[in-house]
């Protein structure tokens, strides 16, 4: 009998900050697509906060992929 699994995380990625806006609204993590970017992370974290939701354990990730 196969059982659940625990849920997986939905990462969003981007290079813009409305696509930080959007990974915070709808995922769990965001993956800044052109590198690593402190700013696009700010924004991400900003996001975040505006929508009332945890930025103590932040799921970020950054690169060409």
């Amino acid at each position: 009998m196969l059982r659940p699994c625990a849920r997986l995380a939905i990462w969003a990625g981007g290079f813009t900050p409305a696509a930080a806006q959007r990974a915070a609204k709808m995922a769990d993590g965001f993956i800044a697509v052109a590198g690593p970017s402190p700013d696009l992370f700010g924004h991400y974290a900003s996001a975040l906060r505006a929508l009332g939701k945890p930025t103590d354990n932040l799921l970020l990730a950054g690169g060409p992929f």
